[in-house]
């Protein structure tokens, strides 16, 4: 599991999160998560339509990852650095050391343990969405 980013450094996290335009509050622990490692390199997370953890790799200036956020029905995606908020805050440089899928009970992916140097950091779907927030 994401073996072109284990063994580099992270560089910055970005996050979506929806803007409804009927102005419908945000939470900004839920959504797509972006990293940006060393060599140019990106791991995306999100949810899967069937409630599993979707992840790809991408090189700088590819951003296929991106498609899926191109829409604008009745709001938009909006992208925000997040190297600084929890879990990611001070994590910038670290080395990625290991990535391990959580598993829930009938054997599907909905998560994942990313180990760095200085420590690891897990997020799992809640509801069909990376959350962040403490439970």
């Amino acid at each position: 599991m994401l073996d072109e980013v284990i063994s580099r450094r992270l560089r910055v996290v970005e996050r979506l999160a929806w803007y409804a335009d009927d102005g419908s509050p945000v939470n900004p622990d839920v959504g797509s998560v972006h990293m940006w490692f060393e060599g140019g390199r990106g791991a995306h997370f999100d949810g899967a339509s069937d409630w599993t953890l979707e992840w790809s790799v991408s090189q700088s200036g590819d951003d296929r990852w991106m498609d899926p956020y191109r829409v604008d029905f009745h709001g938009r995606w909006v992208m925000r650095d997040s190297t600084h908020e929890v879990p990611f805050v001070g994590l910038a440089g670290s080395l990625l050391t290991s990535a391990t899928p959580v598993f829930n009970e009938v054997n599907e992916v909905v998560g994942v343990t990313l180990t760095f140097e200085e420590r690891a950091v897990r997020f799992c779907l809640w509801k069909g969405e990376i959350d962040t927030s403490p439970r």
